[in-house]
Formats: C-alpha cells, sequence, structure tokens
C-alpha cells in the first residue's frame, strides 16, 4: 500500500488543521474500502452493531484522535448524554487504567462509548486502532474473550487488508507528529478521555 502511505502523507503535509487533515484520511480509508469490497473480502467481515465483543480491549489512541471524538461529543451528545458520559469515564479510568489487555478482558469493562445495545456511540470518529480490528465470526470472538477469562487463547480470523490499512495510517500519523515535534505518543483511550474530560460540555 505504498501509493496510500504517500496519499496519507500528502494529506498531512497540507495547510489546514490537524483535526480536518485526521477525518480527511479517515473518509478517504472508509471510502478506499468502500470501493474495494469485493476486491478485500469485507463481506465475509461480521463485525456489526449489537455485537461488542472486542470492545473490552485497551486501545492506543493519539491525541488528535481524542480531539476529534471530543469535538463529536460537543456537537452530538445532549446535556444529559454529556453528564453520564463523565460519570462513565471517571468509573472506568480508576478500575482500568492500570490493566493490561488480558486483565481487562476478565474484568469485563467495556468501552464508555458502547451503548446498551452494544453499538457505537461515537463510530464515526471511532480510534483508527478500533477501525483495525475485524472478524469474520462474531461467535468466535465470544469463545475467544471467554477463553481468556480461563488463561486459554482462541484465534480469530481477521480482515489482513483493513488492518494493515488502520496500522498503516496509524504509524503514519504518529510519524507525522514525531516530525512535527508534537505530542506522538499514544495512550489509552480511557485515559485521554480522563486528561480531557473537563472539555466535555456541562
Amino acid at each position: 500500500m505504498d501509493f496510500t502511505k504517500e496519499y496519507f502523507y500528502s494529506v498531512l503535509k497540507g495547510d489546514c488543521e490537524i483535526d480536518i487533515k485526521l477525518n480527511a484520511l479517515l473518509n478517504f480509508c472508509d471510502d478506499f474500502l468502500r470501493k474495494n469490497y469485493e476486491k478485500f473480502n469485507l463481506k465475509e467481515i461480521d463485525c456489526r452493531a449489537g455485537c461488542g465483543h472486542c470492545c473490552i480491549l485497551n486501545i492506543a489512541t493519539l491525541e488528535p484522535e481524542i480531539k476529534n471524538i471530543i469535538n463529536y461529543i460537543n456537537s452530538n451528545f445532549d446535556d444529559t448524554g454529556r453528564r453520564s458520559l463523565k460519570e462513565k469515564i471517571k468509573e472506568s479510568y480508576f478500575m482500568v487504567k492500570g490493566l493490561d489487555d488480558e486483565e481487562r478482558i476478565f474484568l469485563r469493562k467495556k468501552c464508555v462509548f458502547l451503548t446498551d445495545t452494544f453499538a457505537c456511540s461515537i463510530y464515526p470518529v471511532r480510534p483508527i486502532l478500533c477501525r483495525s480490528v475485524t472478524s469474520t465470526s462474531a461467535e468466535r470472538c465470544r469463545e475467544s474473550i471467554a477463553a481468556a477469562c480461563f488463561g486459554e487463547k482462541l484465534s480469530i480470523i481477521s480482515n489482513l487488508y483493513v488492518k494493515e490499512l488502520y496500522l498503516l495510517l496509524f504509524n503514519t500519523f504518529t510519524e507525522y507528529l514525531e516530525r512535527e515535534n508534537l505530542f506522538s505518543k499514544s495512550k489509552k483511550l480511557t485515559v485521554w478521555l480522563k486528561e480531557y474530560m473537563e472539555c466535555i460540555e456541562d
């Protein structure tokens, strides 16, 4: 996907604000996958709203992503929704901040953005690495999570095209931040949310 990385850099070198660059790249990836739906066998992906089995993993997130998410929250959540979210963030942070993936899986503490119907409430601006996670079997995901609680590992077949595309975007974005002397270290989504919670409007 060399041409894709070149495109990523061409967008990142533009004069617009970094959030505009991020959303442009996310839209590009969405469009790229739609255009290659058959070629990349996307019909085999079993991920959809109502599943949510993988939404108990720690997700590494970059600072521009969390700012993008905060903007989305302030524009799309009502007052009650924002207040409720803040309470979830505080609770989740103290429960999962020091946990690795296996420990969090055992705790089964779901993402604060997962609704009661197991849909993502920030789907259009979800983190890059959330987008990289796919599975050809939702049932296999459920079995894998259950097995992990007993120290066992079950393999999950994912779409490597999707994974490669979003990992490339994440790594390219990180490189860009480093080159621009911007903060480039990723943090867990929950940790970023706690740090930026005051930016969520009351």
